[in-house]
């Protein structure tokens, strides 16, 4: 009986996702995508075989927002740009063109997201960095708002914010440790960037019980505003526990040369939601059961995925499943309470930002048009605001628009739109106006400076706390570095003027050290601490 339910309940969403307004997400662990290590080489973790896999999956979920773990993010060999490489032979293919990937830092596992831009358009990346005995890891950051149809008529719509993360590995202490310090990072960064609203936590957490630090502080954390829910309301034992067969995700298989071993038996991989999101107060909900384990039928704990009788996933999807990793992926449906616009022009972008006088400004842009209205896409551009005196075609290069804004002097002002047009040459819809200015081919940006700008309680015990004055708003990065020059500590936030700010530094041995903080405008700031415990 409860085999036939799930199949029901799943089957279910899948039509209420088609009615529209609804933002399908997946989450899934790709088991070292791209990487040769350990016994994973292109014999037993094929990247071309991956792509088959994946392909199959994603057509029979459809995910809007598709995060991942174990991306290879240093273009090891045999493809450099591994994240390119999966857009466009496991999601852009068969004649689907609407998924987008988005950026991160140059690291070894990736924890990233890609995403459906004819629903959605990215807003921002903030990459989470930080070090912890001496290891860098980064977790990402990414918020992206719903191409509501009212969109430009109200300068109104849904925000959501996903938080990908990867926590340690391992049932040792010392594992458990870190995990428990992970997770604090990621929740001193809500705090610090005073960060509420619809927000998603999707990982690979490896957590064995719901009693360890890691995940109480991200369900009951110190300042409840920012607490995580279980929209599986699936809280327990959950370890080895057959209770909880149906929220399983590792491992799919008993033994292999790349894959972990033992069976179904382990809930390790999430989608946590904000306080904000279950109770649908900033205009985006979770649906009510729509929480699932892909694959996870319930027939197969302590063993190998089920292929052939699965009740939850026709055969092939079961079987991909089983080939493409050691994990299943977990999904839910968040229901947003606008619909979707049928034309739009999103994602624009120019490279670079600031061009030296020597240099061409390509524009970017995505185009959703169901109806089929635009004839072309053109960048309108002139010398001043709503000015514009000239246009360039651009061209869709795969599945983006792409066009040229050719280089001018320095001290030259751009102002520049992307329009779309008829066949009757008539502007249809257009883009919001983008602004850049030419410097010389040799300019250096200028660098903020200030006199008074962080105050630091020093000496320091378990929490690093300080206040910000006079900082200009931006991405900083924090750094303790040991008298050595050893670099201890490593972690980035958003930091504004008069705000509170806390780091855990209880890892740190006493002594004396020098914190720096590095913004991405310019703020430079040194200045020598005491750690004593």
């Amino acid at each position: 009986m409860k085999k036939i339910i799930f199949v029901f309940t799943f089957v279910l969403f899948a039509v209420l996702s088609n009615a529209g307004d609804t933002l399908k997400v997946m989450h899934y662990n790709l088991l070292y995508y791209g990487k040769n290590i350990y016994e994973c080489d292109n014999n037993t973790n094929n990247i071309d075989e991956k792509n088959e896999s994946l392909k199959e999956i994603i057509q029979y979920v459809q995910p809007d927002i598709f995060s991942v773990n174990e991306l290879d993010g240093e273009g090891d060999s045999p493809i450099e740009d591994d994240a390119t490489y999966l857009l466009e032979n496991a999601l852009n293919v068969d004649g689907i063109s609407n998924y987008r990937r988005t950026e991160f830092p140059e690291t070894f596992l990736a924890n990233t997201v890609f995403y459906n831009y004819e629903k959605l358009t990215f807003k921002r990346h903030y990459p989470l960095s930080f070090y912890y005995s001496g290891t860098n890891k980064i977790f990402n950051v990414y918020q992206f708002y719903f191409n509501a149809e009212d969109l430009a008529q109200t300068n109104d719509t849904v925000f959501v914010t996903c938080i990908v993360v990867h926590l340690k590995a391992g049932s040792y202490n010392d594992n458990r440790e870190q995990r428990d310090f992970e997770t604090r990072v990621v929740m001193n960064y809500l705090k610090n960037s005073e960060e509420t609203g619809n927000i998603l936590l999707l990982g690979d957490l490896n957590l064995y019980s719901p009693s360890e630090k890691a995940f109480q502080n991200l369900i009951n954390p110190t300042y409840p505003e920012y607490a995580f829910n279980d929209p599986a309301n699936q809280i327990g034992e959950w370890s080895k526990n057959e209770e909880y067969k149906f929220y399983h995700t590792q491992s799919t298989h008993t033994w292999g040369d790349c894959y972990s071993s033992g069976g179904s038996d382990d809930r390790f991989d999430f989608i946590l939601a904000s306080n904000d999101i279950i109770s649908g107060a900033k205009n985006l909900q979770y649906i009510d059961h729509s929480y699932t384990t892909i694959g996870q039928d319930g027939s197969f704990f302590d063993d190998a995925l089920n292929i052939t009788t699965n009740a939850s996933v026709p055969v092939n999807v079961a079987q991909a499943l089983y080939n493409m990793s050691d994990h299943l992926p977990v999904y839910l449906e968040l229901k947003i309470n606008q619909n979707a616009t049928s034309l739009n022009i999103s994602n624009v972008s120019f490279v670079p930002e600031k061009p030296g006088s020597n240099q061409n400004v390509s524009v970017f842009a995505d185009l959703t048009d169901k109806a089929d209205t635009i004839q072309e896409l053109q960048i309108k551009y002139g010398y001043s605001s709503d000015n514009y005196n000239h246009h360039e075609i651009m061209n869709i290069d795969k599945y983006s628009y792409t066009g040229i804004i050719t280089k001018h002097e320095e001290g030259t002002e751009i102002f520049f739109r992307v329009a779309g047009l008829n066949h009757l040459d008539q502007e249809i819809i257009s883009s919001d106006e983008y602004h850049y200015k030419v410097y010389a081919a040799t300019a250096i940006d200028p660098v903020f400076n200030t006199t008074r700008q962080i105050r630091i309680l020093n000496p320091v015990r378990y929490i690093l706390k300080l206040t910000t004055y006079q900082i200009i708003a931006q991405n900083v990065f924090v750094e303790l570095i040991s008298t050595s020059g050893e670099v201890c500590f490593k972690e980035s936030t958003y930091m504004s003027e008069n705000n509170n700010y806390e780091f855990p530094v209880e890892h740190l041995k006493n002594g004396l050290y020098i914190i720096k903080f590095t913004g991405e405008k310019g703020f430079v700031y040194t200045r020598k601490i005491v750690v004593q415990k």
